[in-house]
């Protein structure tokens, strides 16, 4: 396994707003406040939770120009890491 794939597995696994955030969206398209509303997050942790997974480049907004309505879902390499998590258990 190669550093990148550690290092965001690394960084995935410190978080559980992180990881629980990247699993809903592996399995549908959500709105940040769906995703506060299921893992009871505020609206500030969502946002920076999402912010952060969007720099890894592990998930996307599909429609970044709206500011309501945006929604989100894992990338390739979200997915990837999520499996890798998933394997390790």
């Amino acid at each position: 396994m190669d550093k990148k794939t550690v290092d965001l597995i690394v960084y995935i696994k410190l978080s559980e707003h992180r990881k629980d955030t990247l699993k809903l969206l592996s399995e549908e398209l959500l709105f940040p406040s769906e995703i506060g509303k299921r893992l009871k997050m505020s609206p500030a942790n969502i946002s920076r939770t999402l912010k952060g997974l969007e720099e890894k480049g592990l998930v996307k907004c599909l429609n970044p120009e709206r500011k309501v309505g945006r929604l989100y879902q894992t990338t390739e390499l979200g997915n990837k890491i999520l499996n890798n998590i998933k394997k390790k258990k």
